[in-house]
């Protein structure tokens, strides 16, 4: 993936979160990602992405209270402000 495909990548997550407004599963951001024009991503590509997202303060994970391995992950106030900067 090229750096413009990244940031295209990165703003589906980020836009997705932010109108979920609630902590979202993985699967489900894979979902979106297969239908918003990534047909061929897989889990290990959304999760380095979104470690990316965590790293820069833009998305933040939650851990599951009756299982720790379950993440869920939820927009951050930075990245809800990157995405209206950059819309």
């Amino acid at each position: 993936m090229n750096a413009e495909q990244k940031e295209f990548y990165r703003g589906n997550i980020l836009a997705q979160l932010d109108n979920a407004r609630v902590p979202t599963l993985g699967e489900v951001l894979l979902i979106g990602l297969k239908c918003g024009g990534f047909p061929k991503t897989d889990a290990a590509e959304m999760e380095r992405e979104i470690e990316y997202l965590v790293a820069k303060g833009l998305v933040s994970i939650d851990r599951g209270a009756i299982s720790a391995g379950v993440k869920r992950y939820k927009i951050t106030a930075s990245g809800i402000e990157y995405l209206e900067a950059n819309v």
